[in-house]
């Protein structure tokens, strides 16, 4: 059962770097003693999310062809899933909706990561199941592409929609996790509730100061 995390420090500790307020429909709980960001999108939120996870599905469909990633249906649900993850994690970060939202290119485009913090390249992972309790990365993107964040998330409702941040992994921390075959091919997967706090983000240095101090 999630819980308000109660401590006015804690939920404030992260947006300071942000140097915004959390908006009223996002907030910190406590699941099984892990700090979780929640995000709750509003029905206007919502639409536009959807809207543009759809336009750019069928713009990928239509540049790449289904080989891209099956059929339509399922194509667009994942994008949904995934943008509203994205989203999620972009409007906790800086707080601004409309700025997360137009992060995202609605045409097909190669895959450059979700979000820069701290120069840092982050890419969100987003569970599409209420109880999935894995973020999960197919192998063969994981070695295609050097992103050097990964934040993982759940899409715990759908009526109101509703994400759930656990957390961050590095790159190299992901590397030494052998991969597995869940039935769709290698993959490499980490319980969310063992990623680092997203709160904890913000205790990362810049990436090029973590560079030069090595």
């Amino acid at each position: 059962m999630p819980i308000m995390i109660g401590c006015r420090a804690l939920r404030t500790r992260f947006r300071k770097s942000a140097k915004q307020p959390l908006p009223p429909n996002v907030r910190h709980i406590n699941i099984d003693n892990h700090d979780v960001a929640e995000v709750t999108f509003i029905d206007e939120q919502t639409k536009k999310v959807i809207e543009r996870a759809e336009m750019k599905a069928k713009d990928a469909m239509k540049k790449v062809g289904p080989g891209w990633g099956g059929q339509a249906g399922g194509i667009i649900r994942r994008n949904i899933v995934g943008f509203l993850g994205q989203v999620a994690f972009s409007y906790y970060l800086f707080g601004d909706f409309e700025r997360a939202l137009e992060h995202i290119a609605p045409e097909f485009r190669p895959d450059t990561g979700d979000e820069q913090y701290k120069d840092y390249v982050i890419d969100v992972k987003t569970n599409g199941r209420p109880d999935g309790d894995l973020m999960m990365i197919p192998e063969s993107r994981f070695r295609k592409h050097a992103y050097d964040i990964y934040v993982g998330a759940r899409l715990k409702s759908e009526n109101p929609h509703k994400i759930e941040i656990w957390g961050y992994v590095t790159r190299k921390e992901l590397e030494n996790i052998e991969p597995e075959d869940f039935g769709y091919g290698m993959t490499i997967a980490k319980p969310l509730k063992t990623l680092h706090p997203i709160t904890e983000l913000n205790d990362l240095p810049p990436k090029n100061r973590s560079r030069t101090s090595k």
